[in-house]
């Protein structure tokens, strides 16, 4: 008996058909056969392209066959879409169908289990001649990872930027099909099971109808802690890309770990979405700087006064001052002389001697160990005498003896009733060099012992203030 045998021409390719429906004398070379059952099934991965497949004969069927992890969302998708296009099935482990692109060309799915996946691809029913096609394989990243926690600058800590990228289901621009974020943070200290709220055994089944954002509730997830931090609402054509919260911690300079969870809106077969964590520190960048300082000697004592503001800065430990009587010391152990509380504003040395310079420096510190020191503050405990005789019936100040000096000088004033008295040094700049008294005196005649020993040569003035009374005197400073 005589075989016909005629010619189909698809692409460029020249196929031989005999009488015999669906058999071919010359199909191409397929890269991925012999594949035509589940036992053959050639192996994929996610990123893979299937290229130069060919249906032929057309009774064939082609099967591949990859690994995925419950919660996958994986993509089929034909690459070069054809005339003749391919039936492509997806099949379980047991070769139950889980879908197919008899509408679409384009599948997406959620992978029910971990395990094996099929892909068998084959003719359509109309079809009766070979044809080629392609595919991709790609597992599409859904869940919104936490992509950074940064600490917030300028502040006394605790707080952390949370930053995540957006579920795939909530777009920036078009159909979003979530309806908020659920932010949780790990609870970072021990906590006795009798102190939890509630226990679910993965993140994917909590029940967020019966729990609050931020009550502080812990509850115990998958055998970790964690705590409800906040709710935010996914926004629909929005003008960013990735969402972010400002979200508290418990403790500066210990990581923290936080986590995200995409909730659908109802009306969609999505599952709650989690992202991959992320962790990072709060620190307290905020100096307890001060507002103000100064010194003020006395006639047996030093006053150091300094200003913080606490409600600024909530978090001031206290203060600690150094004393040296050398100009550019080292604030350390050795120079410390007191350490105070936070409430302090002052503190009066009255381990001084007349005649000696003394140099200061304060400093604030904070919980979270900052700290800031003032400049250094000088004075000289002044010898101030006061001399037996008369009571005055005037305020006055007389000229310094001897003038020029060197070192050493005596300078002379008269109070004639009780008055705040003060007295300071000026350099011919006219800038404050040292403060000689600034108290309280009664009425009588004074006599101060200045030593210039720390001062440039040059033209000094001293000034004298009581109640109403106002006074300068010139003098020279000859080393």
């Amino acid at each position: 008996m005589r075989k016909l045998i005629f010619t189909i021409v698809i692409s460029g390719m020249i196929f031989l058909m005999n009488s015999v429906p669906g058999v071919f004398a010359n199909c191409p070379t397929d890269p991925y056969e012999p594949n035509n059952n589940p036992a053959q099934a050639f192996m994929l991965s996610y990123s893979d392209t299937v290229t130069n497949a060919w249906i032929c004969p057309i009774e064939d069927y082609d099967y591949f066959k990859f690994q995925v992890t419950e919660g996958d969302y994986v993509r089929v998708f034909e690459i070069f879409p054809t005339v003749l296009r391919p039936t492509i099935y997806i099949f379980d482990e047991n070769q139950i169908p889980i879908f197919n692109n008899l509408y679409i060309n384009d599948l997406k799915f959620f992978a029910p289990y971990t395990g094996t996946v099929y892909i068998a691809v084959t003719k359509r029913y109309w079809n009766n001649e070979p044809f080629e096609y392609s595919f991709g394989l790609q597992k599409i990243d859904v869940a919104p990872d936490v992509i950074s926690v940064t600490d917030v600058p300028n502040d006394q800590g605790l707080p952390v930027k949370v930053t995540w990228k957006p579920s795939y289901f909530d777009p920036q621009n078009g159909i979003n099909q979530t309806d908020s974020y659920a932010l949780w943070r790990e609870v970072d200290f021990f906590t006795d099971a009798e102190n939890l709220t509630g226990k679910f055994d993965s993140f994917e089944n909590i029940n967020y109808s019966g729990i609050v954002p931020g009550d502080g509730n812990i509850y115990e997830i998958d055998g970790t802690d964690w705590t409800f931090l906040a709710q935010i609402p996914a926004v629909s054509n929005r003008p960013f890309t990735n969402y972010s919260y400002i979200a508290p911690t418990l403790q500066d300079n210990v990581p923290a770990n936080f986590i995200v969870s995409a909730i659908p809106l109802q009306g969609y077969s999505l599952p709650y979405l989690w992202g991959e964590p992320g962790a990072g520190t709060s620190v307290d960048n905020l100096l307890p700087v001060f507002t103000g300082y100064s010194i003020q000697p006395h006639s047996s004592a030093i006053q150091l006064s300094w200003h913080v503001d606490l409600q600024i800065h909530y978090d001031l430990a206290g203060f600690r001052v150094y004393r040296h009587t050398s100009q550019g010391f080292t604030p350390d152990d050795q120079t410390k002389i007191a350490d105070l509380n936070k409430n302090s504003q002052g503190y009066m040395d009255e381990n001084v001697s007349a005649g000696t310079g003394y140099f200061y420096i304060v400093e604030s510190f904070d919980n979270s160990s900052n700290s800031v020191f003032t400049p250094e503050l000088s004075v000289t405990i002044t010898n101030i005498t006061s001399e037996p005789g008369n009571i005055p019936n005037e305020f006055k100040l007389s000229q310094n003896y001897p003038n020029p000096f060197n070192p050493v000088t005596q300078i002379r004033f008269d109070i004639a009733v009780q008055s705040f008295v003060e007295m300071n040094i000026y350099n011919g700049a006219g800038q404050l060099v040292k403060v000689l008294v600034n108290e309280i005196k009664t009425p009588g005649n004074y006599n101060i012992t200045f030593d210039a020993s720390g001062l440039p040569s040059g033209v000094y003035f001293y000034s004298l203030r009581a109640g109403d009374f106002r006074d300068s005197k010139r003098f020279i400073l000859l080393k």
